[in-house]
């Protein structure tokens, strides 16, 4: 039995959405923005109407009001209180609920450990960093101990850094708490690292679910129209080389992938945002091909590159704030860089 059901759930943004959370899952829901991600989150946290059922561990909970769903919700926005210090922030949901100041304060202590914030508490939300102020809102929503955890965007303005740290805390949280997770992100890398499934989310329905791979496997068409292009290149292994790495060769392309040794591939998957377009060369030498630019098209804020690189033809999407529309010109030579974690082997 899945932990959270939402059978046909429908209102002004959402269609007839339908969607499985297993006990225990970090279920990342991955779209565009505007495809309905948020409206998703609020409607199960019961802060919008809707029709339809949503079901938590086999009984609906439609007709229970936010504070009656045991579900912990961090917007984007955070919503933390700035009049307030971080440990009454984080105590307030505890505090509506009437619980006794000595189980308060024991609750609150045990949160901020698990998330390494005991030296914030008397500090102010105004006062802290961007990690700092997502630790306390997470806090504040699991304090609660809820069943269902619900994160907008929780990483969309930190540093790769704290992304990755944050990122590796949220799964510390469902190994320490056990807690299921919907997780709403527009980026296809924090999904694949974080999700332990993908639910691709477009126009206020749910358009297919699977893991990141099962993803790239049948979906890639799905995964390109409503995100960005990959690159599917037919490959062969060359050798085997240290720290799990491997050489492979794409017609004329020869890369250093990572590659669990469990399965036979015959080709490999790179996203086109994360093919980096450079005009100097980059110091890091793995990966790293000359090219030439063959055409050039912008679609809304992005420019789509196709490139040939020793006769493999491979696409590029940059933000238009990376280049001015006179240096993207066909024929001209330019450098590429693929790191190594964005290339998937299948």
């Amino acid at each position: 039995m899945p932990r959270i059901a939402l059978r046909n759930v429908t209102n002004f943004i959402l269609k007839n959405l339908n969607l499985d959370i297993l006990d225990k899952e970090i279920m990342a829901v991955l779209g565009r923005s505007g495809a309905g991600k948020t409206t998703l989150l609020k409607t199960i946290a019961g802060l919008v109407e809707y029709s339809g059922s949503i079901i938590m561990d086999g009984e609906p909970i439609d007709d229970l009001p936010p504070e009656k769903r045991s579900v912990g919700y961090v917007p984007q926005n955070l919503a933390l209180f700035s009049h307030m210090k971080v440990k009454d922030n984080i105590a307030y949901g505890l505090k509506l609920r009437g619980l006794s100041e000595k189980s308060i304060e024991e609750k609150v202590k045990y949160i901020m450990d698990l998330l390494d914030i005991l030296h914030l508490r008397d500090r102010y939300p105004l006062t802290l960093s961007g990690g700092e102020k997502q630790r306390v809102a997470i806090a504040r929503a699991l304090v609660i101990d809820p069943r269902l955890l619900l994160l907008d965007e929780p990483l969309s303005n930190l540093n790769i850094g704290l992304r990755l740290q944050i990122g590796a805390e949220l799964k510390k949280i469902r190994r320490e708490l056990g807690v299921t997770m919907i997780y709403v992100t527009h980026n296809v890398d924090e999904a694949r690292e974080l999700g332990d499934r993908i639910a691709v989310m477009d126009d206020g329905k749910i358009i297919t679910v699977g893991t990141y791979e099962e993803l790239l496997t049948r979906e890639m068409d799905i995964l390109s129209n409503i995100l960005y292009p990959h690159n599917v290149l037919k490959c062969s292994l060359i050798e085997k080389i240290p720290e799990g790495l491997v050489k492979v060769r794409c017609g004329g392309l020869t890369l250093i992938a990572t590659f669990e040794d469990r399965f036979k591939f015959n080709r490999v998957i790179i996203p086109s945002n994360r093919v980096y377009l450079s005009f100097e060369k980059p110091r890091i030498k793995v990966n790293v091909f000359k090219a030439k630019i063959m055409d050039v098209k912008l679609n809304k804020n992005i420019y789509e590159i196709t490139l040939s690189v020793n006769g493999v033809s491979l696409k590029s999407t940059a933000s238009v704030d990376r280049f001015n529309p006179s240096e993207l010109k066909i024929g001209e030579s330019v450098y590429i860089q693929i790191p190594i974690r964005y290339i998937t082997i299948l």
